[in-house]
């Protein structure tokens, strides 16, 4: 039989839980694109305010925010309304044995990891003021308070489910846990806008601790059986709460605990830290502005002596708790509920370091009517123990006049789909107002004499008020009445309509066109106002001189974003892409090029004339001896006596009638050509066979291709490489007499030699 723990469950998560305390809160989520509150760069440190100045209205009233809840569980998940035994009407827990569908419900609504928190901040001094370079600066000190607890899931589901006696249920519980922060913050924040499109900003914060809780387990193994619950947990708690004192005994089990704040020691000594929040804003288009921060990097060194470490004890057996409801006069009541004495034994004091829970904000927003009017989503994303708590709202953002803004947001992915929040900021003379609330619930439900907001897992509330001094002009929209020049101090140094505290040019000379930020119209956005601009239709991008004309550096008429050959001579001849003419496409410039009409792709030398590597004044490309000079064709003359023999072997060279066998009156003269070919290695033979025209002009081709081949086949015999010798019979294609005469046929029938390099 399956042994639960429903009625242990509240002892176990006691023990665990037993070092919390509760208690931060950054400005309303809700306030975040709010343009005209002079806070919300609390929420993003590059936020400007449009004011010269602010200051809080009165010590802890200038801003006081708080908030808490669940992350995934709202009070419908824990609160019942069922019918009793006696068929009156009763408010119980999910947990209680008239509730059926409570544990199932709450199982099913519950997170991989639940987060249970809650914060606090109020502000004891606060003041900014704009600075001469279109910058913010701001000064801040306030006490704030920050607990986050986490749960897994699966601890709710081994409570309410249940094990097998005997059983051993191993939990890993490192994401289980407490970390609690009280700590005052002194801040100094700096916010520029570096152009039209982009402001950053950063605050750094000293940090001085007040209180701190935290706990580490990383195991929770549990046995049980019919009798009772033991769990071994391997875990440890730190405390440095002002006043607490722990006794001890003589196995450093805890006797008795106590604070006493009255006679707590406040030192600074022991528990200083540091911290540091960014921010960004950029606008993508001109209507559409991205903001992103990254709040609470930091972290508080605890090493005084009232710092105290407490181990979990190892072994802890109990029986169960036992849940009454409406038990006593005072309502509802746990019996047996276990002690720090029970869960805790005494380690020691040691120092150790906590950090600040940080927060991500990402958004964007799309403003309309001159900025009056904005719909955007923000992401906000906390992070505790590793793990990431989201929450994501759709914002309308209202801001007709500086004097008034309103925001409404609506939570997303929260699984109620009912949660709404509504900020609003307003200006009564040099008072500032401010008030928020986020994630209302629309839904409500009454728990004995409480109305809670049953449908909703947590609220924040942001209140303020302050003095602001904005330097306005009468173009400013204030009022819904118009504000008479005589009782304004009028702010608009250069005249151009755009009131100093908004102006990034303040010093624009008269009559020149100014955009809505004061500066000068630079319709190329080439850095070079309209009015100064000779060039006014520079293509984007294009680097331009102090006239706004694009840069020529080297004066060839073709502007840099163009050229190709941005370093070009002066006085060169250049093509539409800026680089020097080249007509032959030789790689040498026209300007020093003695050759410009060397055919393409022929080598050159540096003055643009082909290479004479002989120097025989036969270039290399149409030199047929590139390495050695000569004037036939860029080869050496052919002996004269060579060309005796070879004449002597055009009619020496005898074959047999009609075939393509040499006569052996033949031999003699061919041996003579072998001679002159191995005399002279650098020679190339070229054969030539030739017939008359008797017959049929292919067999007469055929015939002289085979006595061309027959002679080429005996010099290679007698030692002649055949790849110096070429042979081609020509038929009787090209004769040399007269083929109607028998002896102009006989001068037909012969064979050619020709020698060359």
């Amino acid at each position: 039989m399956k042994k639960t723990i429903l009625k242990s469950f509240t002892t176990l998560l006691t023990a665990v839980l037993m070092t919390a305390v509760s208690v931060q809160a950054q400005i309303s989520t809700t306030l975040f694109f709010d343009k005209n509150n002079y806070r919300n760069h609390l929420a993003n440190p590059a936020n400007i305010y449009y004011g010269k100045f602010y200051f809080g209205w009165l010590p802890c009233i200038s801003n006081i925010g708080v908030e808490g809840g669940i992350s995934h569980l709202s009070f419908s998940d824990i609160f019942y309304n069922v019918k009793g035994a006696d068929g009156q009407k009763k408010t119980v827990l999910f947990c209680d044995k008239d509730c059926k569908e409570g544990i199932p419900n709450f199982l099913d609504a519950l997170g991989k990891t639940e987060r249970v928190f809650s914060s606090f901040r109020t502000d004891i001094i606060d003041f900014g003021f704009r600075t001469k370079n279109s910058g913010y600066l701001s000064f801040n000190l306030a006490v704030r308070a920050d607990v986050y607890s986490t749960i897994p899931g699966k601890f709710f589901n081994f409570a309410f489910d249940g094990m097998d006696e005997g059983e051993t249920y191993d939990l890993k519980m490192k994401k289980l846990g407490v970390h609690g922060t009280g700590w005052m913050e002194f801040g100094v924040g700096y916010a520029r806008q570096v152009n039209e499109k982009l402001s950053v900003g950063a605050t750094l914060k000293y940090l001085y601790g007040l209180a701190n809780v935290k706990t580490n387990l990383s195991k929770v193994k549990i046995t049980a059986d019919e009798n009772e619950w033991v769990a071994k947990v391997d875990g440890s708690a730190y405390a440095r709460i002002p006043g607490l004192t722990i006794t001890e005994d003589e196995n450093h089990r805890i006797k008795d605990s106590d604070v006493d704040i009255d006679n707590a020691k406040f030192s600074m000594a022991g528990r200083s830290g540091a911290g540091i929040d960014l921010g960004a804003n950029y606008y993508i288009l001109p209507n559409l502005k991205l903001s992103a921060s990254i709040l609470d990097l930091g972290f508080i060194r605890w090493k005084d002596d009232e710092v105290v470490v407490l181990n979990a004890v190892s072994d802890y057996s109990y029986t169960g708790v036992k849940y009454e409801l409406g038990g006593d006069e005072n309502g509802d009541y746990f019996e047996d509920l276990p002690s720090m004495e029970e869960i805790y034994e005494v380690s020691g004091k040691h120092k150790y370091t906590s950090t600040l829970t940080p927060k991500v904000y990402l958004g964007g927003e799309y403003e309309f009517w001159e900025d009056r009017l904005g719909l955007g989503v923000l992401s906000k994303t906390t992070f505790y123990k590793k793990a990431p708590f989201e929450e994501m709202l759709l914002t309308a953002n209202f801001r007709p006049f500086k004097r008034f803004s309103t925001s409404l947001t609506y939570t997303i992915f929260d699984r109620h789909w009912t949660n709404i929040g509504l900020g609003v900021n307003f200006v009564l003379g040099i008072l500032n107002f401010y008030a928020a609330v986020d994630n209302v619930s629309l839904k409500y439900a009454k728990v004995d004499n409480f109305v809670i907001p049953s449908n909703t897992s947590y609220v924040r509330v942001n209140f303020g008020m302050g003095f602001s001094f904005k330097g306005r002009n009468k173009k400013d929209k204030l009022d819904d009445e118009p504000i008479q020049a005589e009782k304004v101090e009028i702010l608009d140094s250069d005249s151009d309509g755009v009131i100093d505290t908004l102006d990034r040019c303040a010093n624009t000379p008269d009559g020149v066109v100014v955009d809505k930020n004061g500066c000068p119209i630079d319709s190329d956005k080439d850095g070079v106002a309209d009015y100064e601009d000779n060039c006014p239709d520079t293509p984007e991008g294009a680097p331009v001189d102090e006239s706004g004309c694009p840069l020529d550096t080297d004066k060839d008429g073709v502007p840099d974003y163009k050229d190709n050959c941005p370093e070009t001579p002066e006085d060169v001849n250049v093509d539409e892409n800026g680089c020097p003419l080249d007509a032959d496409k030789d790689g040498v410039w026209d300007n020093k090029d003695r050759c410009p009409d060397t055919p393409e792709g022929v080598r050159v030398n540096e003055n643009g004339c082909p290479f004479d590597s002989d120097a025989d004044g036969v270039p290399d490309y149409l030199d047929k001896c590139p390495d050695v000079p000569g004037s036939n064709n860029g080869c050496p003359e052919i002996k004269q006596e060579v060309k005796q023999i070879f004449k002597k072997a055009l009619n020496g060279i005898q074959f047999e009638s009609g075939k393509s066998t040499i006569k052996s009156t033949s031999f003699p003269i061919l041996n003579q050509v072998v001679t002159v070919m191995k005399e002279n290695p650098d020679y190339k033979l070229n054969i030539f066979g030739h017939t008359d025209s008797s017959g049929d002009p292919e067999k007469n081709r055929v015939l002289s291709q085979e006595r061309a081949d027959a002679v080429r086949d005996y010099l290679v015999q007698h030692g002649i490489q055949a790849s110096r010798l070429t042979s081609k019979g020509f038929g009787d294609i090209k004769p040399i007499a007269d083929n109607s005469t028998p002896k102009g046929r006989a001068l037909n029938r012969r064979v050619e030699l020709e020698a060359e390099y």
